[in-house]
Parts: structure tokens; sequence; C-alpha cells
């Protein structure tokens, strides 16, 4: 299990090269619908109103998640 504190850290984290490390994550949309990212990396994150910006890859898109709403982050499991 994961606690909410540390996953802007794990989200952030490089690699011996210095390149975002990916990762794949499931979150709640405000319509109760669950997604599941099979492979991201973080681009930025704002603590202020908790918040991520993920890049999906491979399409490069870029969406906007609330922390809160992620349940899943590499197969295990976030609590508060």
């Amino acid at each position: 299990m994961i606690h909410l504190s540390k996953l802007s850290l794990l989200m952030e984290r490089l690699d011996k090269n210095r390149r975002k490390v990916p990762f794949s994550l499931t979150f709640v949309k405000s319509t109760g619908e669950l997604v599941e990212i099979k492979e991201a990396v973080c681009t930025s994150t704002f603590n202020e109103n908790h918040t991520a910006n993920i890049m999906i890859l491979p399409s490069r898109e870029i969406r906007k998640i609330y922390l809160v709403s992620i349940i899943r982050f590499n197969n295990e499991v976030l609590f508060l």
C-alpha cells in the first residue's frame, strides 16, 4: 500500500540517466468511471491544488488528474 503523501515523489522519479520513470495508475473520474492508464510519466505536480499532469505513453496525450482520485499506482493500492 502507498500513502497519498508519497505519491508525488513516486510519480516524479528519474532513472540513473535522469529520464522519467514510467508508471501505471487507475483513477476514478467524477462520473464514478474507473480509468486505467497502463503507461505514463509525470510532467508536473501541483501541491496547492493536489493535481498532476501526466503524459500517457505512447500517445503523448497530457491529462490533469487529481491525486486523491488515484486508487492504484503501479498495481499498489493508495490510502489517505
